[in-house]
């Protein structure tokens, strides 16, 4: 120990007994501090195999008792029905015709997004292979760092045009733009009023956002206002009460039901008591209006009285990512807080170049709306014409469920039923789709066929799927009622 440690301990010492005189509790609690720390460091290490050391018979034991803990929870009943449908090989392209080739067959595809029959076209597919050969596939990293490339701009910019705002901002996963766009504004302690038949992306953004939320009855703008009203009515009685920010969640066209949103009276509910929309425009955006631009265009409504203008990528525009477009204060904000954004991997580039081409294709496309919901409307008249079922859905939206009028019994039934109907339909080289729902759905639909057409099939097309599906219906329903 060198002279000036022996300084350093007097000097310390003394002080101590400065302090004593004039703040005795303070220097005591520092030394119990000071000797605990000693303590610490000096002590010796517990070691449980040598304090209770095991026999070998002991630790034999213990091993053939261990038994390893599953990854995942146990199948269900439903899902192990699910597991034994027949897997298809799709071995071509979308189709321009409304078919797939699977073993060497053709079956007309109607469970496919692919509303305007643009995913198959040669320009898209030139377009992308030049992006690759430029760019690679990769894109090596979030936006914010050096994940941006020229082509993501492009294509942020060229949907902003289309849609007519001020910017928009390109997620390169189609669940986690939604689902990060709402906490990215919505915090704990703001107010979400919300559909409840909202589709699992939005669910997860609101169980993210950790907001207080309501939910109002699917697509019934009556029950919205009664909400709307007790929630003003509550804040009026109580006075210098904080305030909080308030946002409506909808849906353009309805996931789990392919009915369209009244959006024309929910825009005046939300002025009347002063909330921001954010609209999931997904299944809407390049089908309804009168240019495609999704609900707002079919309503004849100012994109401007929405906030949050959301579209998925994985739809008609038949590619892979997704939006959000509004003002430049907005999108801004999302590009330091969208998590989805921030902290994911950007989209490869071909997949943008994709979005633009198929977004370029679809604004020269006017006359061919019409032609989709005379299509959709076609679809619709001929499905709730089938005894047994019902169809939900708009005459104007290419996507429709069916479900039955009454269930055989149990959530299992109906579900293993629909999953009958779609086996005996691919026997009728038709393709229809069965959802399946994973349990954290907080309100999960009824077990239904969905159904969706495009400008692709032909009028002939339509009219067999209904009559063979109104057979293949009547078969199944009386296999049951004969049980």
């Amino acid at each position: 120990m060198g002279v000036w440690d022996l300084i350093s301990i007097q000097w310390w010492l003394e002080h101590l007994v400065q302090s004593y005189e004039t703040e005795p509790g303070h220097v005591l609690v520092e030394l119990a501090a000071f000797l605990t720390i000693i303590y610490l460091l000096f002590r010796q290490s517990y070691d449980p195999q040598k304090a209770n050391p095991l026999s070998e018979r002991e630790q034999d034991a213990l091993i053939s008792e261990w038994s390893p803990a599953p990854l995942c929870p146990p199948m269900t009943e439903q899902q192990k029905e699910f597991s034994k449908r027949a897997t298809l090989i799709v071995e071509s392209g979308p189709g321009r015709d409304g078919q797939l080739t699977i073993g060497g067959k053709q079956y007309l595809n109607f469970a496919s997004y692919n509303f305007m029959g643009i995913a198959d076209n040669d320009n898209v597919q030139k377009a992308c292979k030049e992006t690759i050969s430029k760019y690679g596939v990769g894109s090596c990293g979030p936006r914010g760092f050096y994940g941006s490339i020229d082509v993501h701009l492009t294509f942020e910019e060229e949907m902003a045009k289309f849609v007519g705002v001020e910017e928009a901002i390109f997620y390169s996963d189609a669940m986690a733009c939604v689902s990060s766009v709402i906490p990215a504004f919505s915090k704990r302690g703001d107010l979400i009023i919300c559909d409840e038949s909202a589709h699992f992306g939005i669910q997860q953004g609101i169980n993210l956002s950790r907001s207080n939320v309501l939910y109002y009855k699917h697509n019934d703008m009556e029950d919205l206002e009664r909400i709307l009203s007790d929630v003003d009515e509550k804040h009026l009685a109580k006075p210098g009460q904080k305030l909080t920010r308030r946002f409506i969640v909808a849906e353009g066209i309805s996931e789990y039901h392919g009915d369209v949103c009244p959006l024309n009276k929910l825009v005046v509910l939300k002025n009347k008591y002063k909330y921001r929309l954010i609209l999931d425009d997904s299944l809407a955006f390049g089908v309804l209006g009168g240019a495609g631009r999704g609900t707002p265009d079919h309503f004849n409504i100012k994109i401007q009285e929405i906030s949050f203008y959301v579209v998925t990528c994985d739809k008609t525009l038949s590619t892979v990512g997704g939006l959000c477009m509004g003002e430049k204060a907005v999108i801004e904000h999302q590009r330091l807080s969208g998590a989805g954004y921030c902290f994911s991997a950007s989209a490869p580039p071909y997949v943008a170049t994709a979005g633009t081409v198929n977004l370029k294709l679809l604004d020269t496309m006017k006359d061919v709306f019409p032609d989709l919901r005379s299509k959709a409307e076609l679809n619709r008249k001929n499905l709730v014409q089938i005894d047994g079922i019902v169809c939900s859905g708009d005459n104007a939206s290419p996507l429709a469920h069916l479900r039955l009028q009454r269930s055989l019994g149990s959530e299992l039934e109906d579900q293993l039923f629909w999953v009958k109907v779609q086996a005996e339909m691919r026997e009728h080289y038709i393709l229809v789709d069965v959802p399946c729902y994973i349990p954290a759905e907080k309100q999960r639909p009824a077990p239904s066929l969905r159904v969706m057409v495009s400008t692709n099939h032909k009028k002939t097309d339509i009219e067999k799927l209904s009559t063979t599906l109104s057979t293949v219906i009547r078969e199944q329903l009386e296999t049951y009622n004969k049980k």
